[in-house]
């Protein structure tokens, strides 16, 4: 009998420091909302928009450099391409080009390389010599590291399967 007195002790006891942290924490949140609210109705809009950690210009550079260099030496065909590689090889800091990406491009850098990926199988398949290629074979000269990968990236880019889009072309 008085081991499970103990264990009745030590239950109650537990339950009523639960409900005290419980009813603290509540408490606490509801302040920490409500001085939210009070917070942002006296910030003004201009204090809202997040500050560019760099000139127009200078985004326009990086804008022009980036398109130039894609399009001239295409990276996006290199498996495993990070978005650190190609900071490196633009000459550009890491997180200038991933503020670029997102701020300019409205992508990530992954959504970047896959389009251009994509792109460049869709260039591919308008040849005369399409024929030739198997869509494994254009995923893997494109930089795809798995069929899936492909897959995914050009049903969420063009909206269809690349067999869909190849009949669609015809």
């Amino acid at each position: 009998m008085e081991f499970y007195d103990l264990l009745i002790i030590v239950g109650v006891f537990t339950f009523f420091i639960t409900a005290i942290f419980l009813f603290k924490k509540r408490k606490y949140s509801d302040h920490v909302n409500q001085k939210g609210i009070e917070n942002d109705a006296t910030l003004s809009p201009e204090t809202l928009v997040r500050e560019v950690p760099f000139s127009k210009e200078l985004i326009v550079e990086y804008t022009t450099r980036l398109d130039e260099y894609v399009s001239t030496y295409e990276p996006f065909k290199i498996q495993g391409l990070t978005i650190s590689d190609l900071a490196r090889q633009l000459d550009m800091p890491l997180y200038h080009l991933s503020y670029l990406l997102n701020h300019s491009y409205n992508k990530r850098f992954s959504d970047f390389i896959n389009d251009h990926r994509i792109d460049f199988i869709k260039r591919r398949l308008k040849s005369e010599n399409w024929k030739e290629y198997t869509f494994e074979g254009l995923a893997t000269e494109a930089g795809f590291t798995s069929r899936s990968n492909f897959f995914n990236a050009f049903k969420k880019c063009t909206g269809l399967s690349p067999s869909e889009y190849l009949r669609q072309q015809q």
